[in-house]
């Protein structure tokens, strides 16, 4: 697995978008992708070669990822993503070690509909898989 980014849901996309940029003068931003299988809106910020940031808006009240906006105990980091080339055998690997599924395998838009899974981890953070373009 290699590390991918860090995700931190936001209220409005456009602004956190634009305010990230400026403070840490960050240049490369990816497209907004809508994902309406999820509920979100998605952007990724490349804050250097190997470390990006996606930026998470829920669509609506509905989406799973507003009630984390509602927690007030919570800093906004909502996971950190790895991709992998075979995502079952690394669900294995780390059902094995104690983490658990949070979600289903679906098509990420953001990822051109590669696989992803969400995963809780025994230290209760959240981990994303990304199946890597075979």
């Amino acid at each position: 697995m290699e590390y991918h980014h860090v995700g931190i849901v936001v209220k409005d996309i456009s602004i956190a978008s634009k305010n990230i940029r400026k403070d840490f003068k960050i240049k490369n931003q990816s497209k907004i992708y809508i994902d309406k299988k999820i509920g979100v809106k998605v952007q990724f910020l490349k804050v250097s070669k190997d470390n990006n940031l996606e930026l998470i808006q829920p669509l609506n009240n509905k989406s799973p990822i507003n009630n984390f906006l509602k927690n007030k105990n919570t800093l906004n980091i909502h996971h950190l993503a790895y991709k992998c080339k075979n995502i079952e055998i690394e669900v294995t690997k780390l059902k094995k070690k104690g983490y658990g599924n949070l979600t289903k395998y679906f098509n990420a838009v953001a990822f051109n509909k590669s696989r992803v899974i969400f995963l809780l981890s025994p230290l209760n953070y959240i981990v994303e898989l990304i199946e890597k373009d075979k």
